[in-house]
């Protein structure tokens, strides 16, 4: 009886390796036989459909209370979201919806010991928006993902401020990111009111223009 259930596992086991064998000779072929029959255009709109599908559903993520499981889930997308410009949070709701309104400034001190803030040509960021609402889209800018851009965002964007600041007889030392903010008062408080006016202030990091040394601020950012 014993040698009999030996052969029998013997022969299951020679079964189903064949099965393995032949599932993975079909899907082989099933997938060459797909490569052959697509066009490359084909195959391209088949991954940017199957990518558009993923990384749609994923920042619409329907579970509010699972937010850390969808950071996860997209983080090796991130990085193509944001390259694409279509990287948005969208935290307008629970359980993480905006707790500060304000704006950023970036303070140039010169060779000359004088202080300006830059502001950037544009004022509008469209057409009927208010006249400093392209500033507004330099804060949003700034601030998403703030932790990401520390390292070579920040500095890149200190940099190209200190090219517009380079004049003849006076040159940059310094560019100073300033986070200016308020607390947005809790629905039994804030519904029906203008948000307030930023009466709070963090220095966001420091850029040495000669020597190109970046300084992070203390990490006290407000997390809107």
């Amino acid at each position: 009886m014993g040698s009999n259930q030996k052969r029998l596992h013997r022969h299951s086991k020679a079964l189903a390796g064949e099965a393995r064998s032949m599932k993975s000779y079909f899907y082989r072929n099933a997938w060459a036989a797909l490569n052959q029959s697509l066009t490359l255009k084909q195959r391209f709109i088949s991954v940017f459909v199957i990518f558009y599908v993923y990384a749609m559903f994923m920042m619409a993520w329907p579970w509010p209370a699972s937010e850390g499981t969808k950071e996860a889930l997209l983080r090796p997308a991130i990085g193509t979201l944001d390259f694409l410009g279509v990287w948005h949070r969208l935290r307008l709701f629970a359980p993480t919806p905006p707790a500060a309104t304000g704006n950023v400034e970036f303070q140039v001190t010169y060779d000359d010991g004088t202080t300006e803030n830059w502001q950037p040509a544009r004022r509008q960021f469209a057409p009927g928006e208010k006249a400093d609402s392209y500033q507004r889209y330099y804060y949003y800018y700034v601030m998403w993902g703030w932790e990401r851009k520390t390292e070579r965002i920040w500095p890149a964007l200190a940099a190209y401020i200190a090219r517009q600041c380079d004049f003849p007889r006076r040159h940059p030392v310094w560019v100073v990111f300033v986070e200016n903010y308020a607390w947005i008062p809790g629905p039994s408080v804030g519904i029906g009111r203008p948000a307030p006016e930023p009466d709070q202030h963090t220095i966001l990091m420091n850029y040495h223009v000669p020597t190109g040394k970046v300084t992070i601020g203390d990490g006290k950012v407000a997390v809107w």
